[in-house]
């Protein structure tokens, strides 16, 4: 099989709307790296249509330190995405990478006008929270700002579970 072929069909997999679970345990294996360091490279330059959300949470598992750059890149572009799925995996994959600038991003991402990416950023936030009484201030007004929005239900309910409901 060509590398080509082998992009794409890892491209498909991973664009799936369903994995199958032993795809998980074995079927990684299975593409070379260099499928997978090109496949993310595709994603990289991805914008018309932009990479599902479901795409961007998975290629966390075929990241390396080879493409981890380019991976911080999509993550980054896809912040911006209109599909609010692939905001929140790309803020929790930059989590997941260690990005330094994680806080940064995750407070912007409280500005989202999207319940679960707004989630995302909180859930990285608390716990850094509890040791910076600068981001707790800003989750109480957060809380604040947004607890009787019922579009906000999942976030307001995370921040009054951990005592950010001033």
């Amino acid at each position: 099989m060509s590398i080509d072929e082998e992009v794409e069909r890892l491209f498909n997999t991973l664009n799936a709307e369903e994995i199958q679970r032993a795809f998980w345990q074995s079927g990684l294996d299975a593409f070379s790296t260099e499928s997978k360091n090109e496949l993310v490279n595709r994603v990289a330059t991805m914008f018309e249509p932009p990479p599902s959300g479901a795409l961007l949470g998975r290629l966390i598992f075929i990241a390396n330190d080879q493409n981890k750059p380019t991976l911080i890149t999509a993550y980054l572009t896809n912040l911006h995405s209109p599909d609010p799925e692939a905001r929140k995996a790309s803020l929790y994959s930059l989590e997941k990478l260690g990005h330094p600038n994680i806080v940064d991003l995750a407070l912007a991402s409280l500005r989202d006008n999207n319940d679960q990416v707004m989630l995302a950023a909180c859930t990285i936030l608390v716990p850094k929270a509890k040791q910076d009484p600068r981001l707790q201030k800003i989750l109480e007004q957060v809380y604040s700002a947004h607890k009787d929005q019922p579009e906000f239900h999942m976030s307001m309910s995370f921040l009054a579970a951990h005592s950010f409901s001033s």
